[in-house]
């Protein structure tokens, strides 16, 4: 069992050091985006047209934890995971790529917040989870291609 498991992360050993980043990564954002919450409430009381005050508090804390964690991804996945591929086009890709989930990672944060009531402190959790699949799929297969 147990060298099954080492064969299985040798064999897998890039897509575990992008998880062990992305964990990185999401414990950034899961300090960033609440403590963003909370250093801007009192400042955002009010809704704006159909937006309540919540989730624009929380659409700010969600974009600020993104541009800080998406950067830590791009300066450890360029340099430990997909190494020597540091160029402006892998850079543009990457935060393209990751622009991209984030949109879908706002869509999730309404949706869940609207339809379900979670908490503008932990709607962070189920998001990053359902966007990191897809992060790694465009990061492996697009951003970092070597073709």
């Amino acid at each position: 069992m147990r060298n099954k498991i080492i064969f299985s992360i040798k064999k897998n050993k890039q897509f575990f050091q992008f998880a062990l980043i992305g964990a990185g990564n999401s414990l950034i954002a899961i300090i960033v985006q609440p403590l963003t919450v909370l250093i801007i409430s009192p400042y955002i009381k009010q809704g704006l047209f159909f937006m309540p005050a919540d989730l624009i508090q929380t659409y700010i804390g969600s974009f600020t934890a993104f541009i800080i964690s998406t950067s830590n991804g791009f300066f450890w996945n360029s340099r430990l995971v997909f190494k020597n591929q540091k160029t402006k086009n892998s850079l543009l890709k990457f935060y393209s790529s990751y622009f991209g989930t984030f949109l879908l990672q706002l869509t999730m944060t309404t949706f869940f917040m609207s339809v379900f009531n979670v908490n503008k402190y932990i709607v962070v959790l189920p998001t990053i989870t359902i966007t990191f699949l897809l992060n790694w799929f465009f990061t492996k297969f697009w951003t970092f291609n070597k073709k």
